[in-house]
């Protein structure tokens, strides 16, 4: 961080993730570039998109005249949310990351309150999230404030493995060191949020600055999609395991990272057990197998008998 900022005299690097989001973008971007302080520098990343997103970003970019370093860019191709940040964070010239989604508005002061809290801690934090106020898919403000979890009240990873706290990845800062202590995530890794917080509570921990730094907006990219048919019903469960399968799957290669490896028990080794076995039920109704009764035993003393009967009954209904 010194070094970053003795040369370009940065005080953080905004790292602003676009995909498909035309409607939405230009607001979005022009947030991050009004931001107040700094100078940041500013990465512009568009997930190679099949809208007007890169054309509304280049022409916005082109007119700023600010203090702020501005970078644009876009993959050849979709990398999705894990390569996006794989590839960005080895971009960013600063240590500090802040995050900025493509259909969010980022208040002017964001970056600079997010900046500061970290240097009130000797830059001995690794994450620092806030709260956000919840706008419609319109962009109507509502009445909703979304209160993150106080992230100082997580010691350790420990206390992660024992209850995760209530994230939002849109309201997250945190350092480059992270990423270079634990490597890549993933590329099947659907969301960013839980990864990034245990890994920060493997280090110098978080803190939640208990303000609204942003409006986040509700129906986004991230919203779930109504299962309507059959069908449906067996992607939707398909999909929440696979993601499931996939963050867990790197929680657990994480805390071999950080020495915790016996961690690797309780509710975080259950979560990834019954994402496995859910896929493998899904695999058995694709063939138009039913699951024999040991085979029925096997998985209730793996996932427990109460889970096991609702998953079959929801794959087979």
């Amino acid at each position: 961080m010194v070094s970053c900022m003795k040369e370009f005299k940065l005080q953080a690097t905004i790292l602003f993730l676009a995909y498909n989001q035309q409607d939405f973008v230009v607001q979005a971007a022009q947030s991050c570039l009004d931001q107040q302080g700094g100078p940041f520098e500013i990465i512009f990343s568009d997930d190679c998109s099949t809208d007007a997103t890169f054309t509304l970003l280049k022409t916005v970019i082109g007119q700023y005249k600010g203090p702020h370093q501005v970078v644009l860019r876009q993959n050849l191709s979709n990398l999705g949310i894990a390569d996006q940040y794989n590839t960005l964070i080895k971009l960013a010239k600063c240590e500090l990351l802040i995050t900025a989604a493509g259909d969010d508005l980022s208040y002017p002061n964001r970056a600079q309150t997010l900046c500061d809290t970290w240097r009130a801690s000797d830059s001995k934090l690794d994450l620092i999230a806030s709260y956000a106020q919840s706008i419609t898919y319109d962009g109507l403000k509502t009445e909703k404030i979304i209160k993150i979890d106080q992230l100082s009240k997580w010691k350790s990873a420990a206390d992660w493995c024992a209850k995760r706290p209530y994230v939002v990845g849109a309201t997250h800062a945190f350092t480059k060191r992270i990423w270079i202590k634990f490597g890549d995530i993933a590329s099947d890794i659907p969301y960013e949020d839980q990864i990034i917080t245990l890994r920060a509570m493997c280090l110098g921990g978080g803190v939640t600055v208990q303000v609204s730094l942003l409006s986040y907006r509700s129906g986004g990219m991230s919203s779930k999609i109504e299962a309507t048919n059959t069908n449906q019903r067996l992607l939707a469960i398909q999909n929440r395991y696979s993601r499931q399968y996939a963050v867990f799957s790197q929680v657990r290669k994480d805390l071999v990272k950080a020495g915790h490896t016996s961690l690797w028990k309780g509710k975080v080794a259950k979560y990834w057990t019954r994402a496995q076995v859910a896929l493998q039920l899904i695999e058995l109704k694709n063939r138009q197998r039913f699951p024999v009764f040991v085979q029925i035993l096997g998985i209730a003393q793996q996932c427990g008998p109460l889970w096991t009967v609702r998953q079959i009954f929801y794959t087979w209904k």
